[in-house]
């Protein structure tokens, strides 16, 4: 059943057009007033919408499902919001570039094992935050309820509101910007190591042969009697 799979992020902006209520269906699947809010702050309400389904799909992963999302507009009576998401769901996913098209892997959203590396080359997490268009109160949180690693969480939080969008590349561009350049060339190292295949185990050498039993000598004459 296509509707058990997760959302798609080519369908994250038709969905947010969709949803008659943003912070009502965010408050059913268990986001707090806190999390709500600092997703409306400095967004408009367009944006809003991405930003609550990017940050949801960010949290629950493969449980982000166009069912779940169609159970919980059901139980809101927006009947005609859930028939639309369920037409959504069942269309056929764009088809991905052939095999053989490379893709630039700083085009791709930041990947999960590379936060913690990428935090640590982060020169003043605030300012890169303020210029990916974080708010005050949003960022005046992090500091005060993420105090054992702030930056982490920043990007926790730039991720799960963004997306796709959360890409190396948009990363680089602010750290370029404000002068970084040399964290923004070891975050493009990070990227790229990251994209390595994990290296083959080598074949093991074949087995010696076992010894060959070697011939037992040919025993000696009996000494003939002197005459």
């Amino acid at each position: 059943d296509p509707l058990k799979g997760k959302i798609r992020n080519a369908d994250i902006k038709q969905i947010a057009g969709e949803l008659p209520n943003w912070q009502l269906v965010a408050n059913q699947l268990g986001m707090g007033y806190q999390v709500i809010e600092g997703i409306e702050t400095n967004r408009t309400p367009a944006e809003q919408g991405v930003a609550f389904l990017n940050r949801w799909i960010f949290r629950d992963e493969t449980a982000a499902t166009y069912k779940k999302l169609i159970e919980v507009l059901m139980s809101l009576g927006e009947q005609g919001a859930a028939e639309h998401l369920a037409t959504l769901g069942q269309q056929p996913p764009m088809q991905q570039p052939p095999v053989g098209v490379s893709v630039d892997p700083l085009k791709g959203k930041i990947q999960g094992p590379d936060i913690r590396r990428i935090a640590g080359e982060l020169p003043n997490w605030q300012l890169v935050a303020t210029e990916l268009g974080m708010g005050y109160q949003v960022i005046e949180g992090i500091v005060n309820n993420h105090r054992a690693a702030p930056t982490v969480e920043f990007l926790h939080q730039w991720i799960g509101n963004n997306g796709a969008d959360a890409t190396y590349e948009k990363l680089i561009e602010v750290l370029k910007s404000l002068g970084e350049r040399g964290a923004a060339e070891r975050i493009e190292r990070i990227c790229k190591q990251g994209q390595k295949p994990p290296p083959q185990p080598q074949p093991l050498p074949e087995p010696l042969p076992p010894p060959q039993p070697q011939p037992l000598p040919e025993p000696l004459p009996p000494p003939q009697p002197q005459p």
